[in-house]
């Protein structure tokens, strides 16, 4: 085998391999890194599995679907999968692991901006247990809801279409 066709066969292979490694290592909404502590895994009823950044992203995908099986969230203090609609949530807390708007970013040109906007605000924080929820909402801020409270806001009324990459 020529040295150039072992070269195409393993940039072939790198290039899958990061593709796997980025469809499994992002938010399959923003793009955004998974958080085991604040992760959102929605099953369809294909079998398929989308995996979200935080429960904020969750809802808004599962959003006006008929095809959601079960959702699944991340315990906050445990990083433990939990039924969605058993958890408890802390909305708007000063915790944001998927937010950055205190940075300044730089668009192509090299002129600076602050971002003002941020699909994973306000942020939402699940719990399984309402004392834990309670606890966070004291130290950090925020709004204690429950799965059917968030379901019913108006933010959440029209779904967010996937990458169809995924």
């Amino acid at each position: 085998m020529s040295n150039r066709w072992l070269l195409l066969i393993v940039m072939a292979g790198t290039l899958c391999a990061c593709g796997y490694l980025d469809h499994r290592d992002v938010c399959q909404a923003c793009r955004r890194p998974l958080h085991e502590q604040t992760a959102y895994r929605i099953t369809l009823d294909n079998g398929e599995v989308q995996t979200v950044c935080c429960p904020r992203c969750g809802l808004h995908v599962q959003s006006g679907r008929h095809d959601v099986v079960s959702a699944e969230t991340s315990d906050y203090p445990s990083g433990r999968m939990i039924p969605a609609s058993q958890a408890f949530y802390v909305e708007n807390s000063s915790v944001m692991l998927c937010c950055s708007l205190d940075k300044l970013r730089r668009d192509r040109s090299g002129s600076q901006y602050a971002l003002g906007w941020d699909r994973c605000l306000p942020s939402l924080v699940s719990f399984e247990a309402l004392a834990d929820a309670r606890q966070f909402e004291q130290e950090h801020g925020g709004v204690v809801k429950t799965y059917e409270q968030l379901q019913s806001e108006p933010d959440f009324a029209q779904p967010m279409i996937l990458d169809p990459g995924h």
